[in-house]
């Protein structure tokens, strides 16, 4: 699309203008306030509605003296060439007036629209549809001005046009460039990499929290359990099945004493006590050679412990040497890219001087050979620029993936000297089990030990027997000791049966801590399995973030873009869309920089959605030399403080022109004043001095 002419009635301050320029590239001239953005703003009203700022809702009608001029129409025609046919456009918006009934004056009670299409009325809906059938109102604008683009879009609307333009780097492009990203593919198991990356980084995060829990839930298992001396489980249902059948006899022989009388019972239990102190005598011996036995074995499996700790021991000594080893290789591989880093850092270009007069024969070379040397210049050094700056790129990256390897061996190597220091420990108290092992077999008698029980049964047969030589005594006295040491020993067994509750509790509290080990000794094993997870998706928006720079650049010989940035908050990339050059954000560009930007992002753009329409570039007089827009129509706003009317190219000329000799006139009156004042006052001061 190329605009062949304009007018302007009553617009935006503007009586009326025409503009005539067949669809070339001009300039249009004039000082401040004369019109210069009315002409771009005109242009949007026509085709959209809205002004060059994108407002629906600004000033279009003439005002004089501050008041608006009533029953006007504010128009605005433009005649384009699209795709090689001519197209006449034309609005008119203007008051309506209507009389009330019954009053004598029409009031203003609106404003209304007329829209033209080659001169045929047309409903607004109709003119629309026409307009968004030549452009998309969106693409115009960035067709249009060099600022839309990196001024007035959203950092993601910008993002979403540079993808479109220049291609999105699929998953698969950038796992097949890099052997390190190799098994990414398989873990992500047809999940997006961004939404794999959130999935594992929530599972740690809840895998984190569980860990932390196992301390506090372990020790509560570990308060449950209460002191059990030397009592176990087999002790204490040996002791309730041997008191049960105590408590059985004891009834038995209170039945019989009722039955038979004192003498008979006190035979019975003489030779029953006999066969009970001889059978729990051959206990103890029993017992003793038990004891030894088991003193043997516990020793024998202590010394076989005790080696395969030492052997645990040696092994994590040799892995923390070696896991020393690659540490060491990882600090010289580190001291060897910070001096290529530092060697690529202090490289400079060489800038030579463009040269302008002719070695051979003194003339000034031609303009337009010497702009070719400085802009070749120029493209050398952002060439050397550009692969400088991806080499220190590149070697940072590689700095912080053997930084990363390196903080892995150290995480290793002190999670191995906790592992040894645990070791020694070990071994420590196994050497003092031992000790006490040995010392407990030496400790244990040649011949068992008669108990204070037995001792007390040996002596209480030696006094039945006494007994049963006296005379029959009362029976309820030898009834009552009866009923008495049966009822101690249905105490006994009380106290039993709540030891062997106890023994069950901290059976089931014991279980539950050996089950907590495990399953934190997997969950921690899971953990680092989603952070290898995670530390591979960063690597592979690291490796992204240049791919998608390379393809970027590629498309524009000035523009860069900054595609991804670091997220200081959360230690990732993050993505972004900031418009560079030469290293320099746009923001901190000067105009004449940013127009030239934008007009290289502008033949991008043109290049992509196969179309073109009138560039307007505002400011232009900052900008002494522009970058060619070869496929559009470049239309340049420029400031003139000689031109008070708009004017292109030949009257800008021509009114440098009078401005310079009304400067010669006025100049030439000031002098014959002054040679006037010093003829007639030889010896004044401005005489004297001048």
């Amino acid at each position: 699309m190329r605009l062949i002419g304009m007018n302007l009635i009553y617009f935006k301050g503007i009586k009326s203008f025409s503009l005539k320029i067949d669809g070339n590239n001009v300039s249009i001239y004039g000082d401040n306030a004369t019109g210069k953005t009315t002409i771009k703003d005109a242009m949007h009203w026509l085709l959209f509605g809205k002004n060059s700022e994108n407002k629906q809702d600004f000033g279009i009608k003439t005002r004089v003296d501050g008041k608006e001029i009533e029953r006007v129409g504010h128009e605005v025609e433009g005649t384009f060439e699209v795709n090689g046919k001519t197209v006449v456009l034309k609005k008119v918006y203007h008051e309506t007036w209507t009389r009330p009934k019954g009053m004598l004056n029409e009031i203003c009670t609106g404003n209304t629209t007329d829209c033209f299409i080659n001169q045929e009325p047309m409903p607004i809906t109709k003119y629309k549809k026409y307009i968004s059938s030549l452009t998309d109102e969106d693409v115009f604008r960035l067709l249009t001005d060099p600022t839309w683009f990196s001024e007035k879009l959203k950092w993601q609307e910008r993002r979403s046009i540079i993808t479109k333009t220049c291609g999105e780097v699929s998953d698969e492009e950038v796992i097949n460039s890099s052997e390190e990203l190799a098994g990414l593919a398989k873990l992500l198991n047809d999940k997006s990499v961004d939404s794999a990356k959130k999935t594992w980084k929530y599972q740690a995060l809840e895998l984190d929290k569980k860990i932390k829990s196992f301390p506090t839930r372990i020790d509560e298992c570990n308060r449950s359990i209460v002191d059990e001396g030397t009592m176990t489980a087999e002790i204490v249902n040996s002791d309730i099945g041997k008191l049960r059948a105590e408590l059985t006899a004891k009834n038995d022989k209170i039945a019989n004493l009722k039955a038979n009388g004192q003498k008979q019972q006190l035979a019975i239990e003489v030779s029953e006590l006999k066969a009970k102190f001889f059978s729990d005598k051959q206990v103890l011996s029993n017992q003793l050679l038990d004891l030894r036995s088991k003193a043997y074995s516990d020793i024998q499996a202590i010394k076989n412990l005790e080696s395969d700790v030492d052997r645990e021991k040696r092994s994590i000594e040799n892995t923390i040497a070696y896991e020393k080893k690659l540490i060491a290789e990882c600090t010289a591989t580190r001291d060897e890219l910070a001096k290529q880093f530092n060697e690529e850092k202090e490289k400079q270009f060489i800038r030579g001087e463009v040269e302008t007069v002719c070695p051979v024969c003194g003339q000034s070379l031609p303009v337009g050979e010497v702009e070719n040397a400085k802009a070749k210049l120029a493209e050398l050094e952002a060439k050397f620029n550009t692969e400088r700056a991806y080499m220190l790129t590149k070697l940072r990256d590689k700095g912080h993936a053997n930084n990363v390897v390196k903080e892995g061996h150290l995480a290793s190597i002190e999670r191995h000297e906790k592992e040894l220091e645990s070791k020694k420990r070990e071994l420590s108290e196994i050497d003092s089990k031992l000790e006490i092992a040995e010392a407990s077999l030496k400790a244990l008698p040649q011949e068992p030990v008669l108990t204070d029980s037995l001792i007390s049964m040996s002596e209480k047969i030696s006094l039945l027997e006494d007994k049963l030589k006296e005379p029959d005594k009362n029976m309820e006295e030898a009834l009552a000791l009866l009923v008495k040491a049966r009822d101690e020993v249905q105490l006994k067994i009380d106290e039993r049966e709540k030891m062997r509750a106890i023994l069950s509790k901290n059976q089931a509290a014991k279980k539950r801590i050996a089950d907590l080990l495990k399953e934190q000794k997997e969950t921690m094993k899971m953990y680092e399995g989603l952070q290898s997870n995670i530390y591979l998706v960063d690597q592979f928006t690291r490796v992204k973030t240049q791919l998608v720079n390379e393809r970027v650049s590629s498309k524009f010989k000035l523009a860069r873009f900054v595609m991804f940035k670091e997220n200081v908050s959360n230690d990732g990339i993050e993505e972004c869309c900031e418009v560079m050059l030469n290293g320099v954000p746009y923001c901190d560009l000067n105009n004449a920089a940013r127009i030239n930007v934008g007009l290289d992002i502008i033949n991008t753009l043109i290049d992509f959605y196969g179309f073109s329409a009138p560039v307007m570039i505002d400011n232009a007089e900052s900008v002494t030399q522009f970058i060619e827009v070869p496929n559009a129509q470049v239309i340049k706003l420029v400031v003139s403080e000689v031109d008070k009317e708009l004017s292109l190219e030949d009257a800008h000329s021509q009114h440098v022109l009078e401005f310079e000799q009304k400067k010669a006139e006025e100049r030439a009156r000031m002098l014959e004043e002054f040679d006037a004042m010093n003829a007639s006052c030889d010896d004044c001061y401005c005489k004297r001095v001048g």
